[in-house]
């Protein structure tokens, strides 16, 4: 389920999160660097939307 939902989360941040006009005008002009923090970027948001401690946990 996990996996999933990771999935999920990754079509949704490269269709709702990214600029793709700006990012083909980047990559035309070299900046591969680009790619690669969109990709950290997305990773990072899914791993903590995914993670089990995202939220407030209390214990009484």
């Amino acid at each position: 389920m996990a996996g999933v939902f990771f999935a999920l989360m990754v079509i949704a941040y490269l269709v709702f999160l990214i600029d793709w006009k700006e990012l083909r005008d980047v990559l035309a002009q070299g900046g591969w660097a680009s790619v690669v923090v969109y990709g950290i970027v997305g990773v990072l948001i899914a791993i903590t939307l995914a993670s089990p401690s995202a939220g407030p946990v209390m214990h009484h």
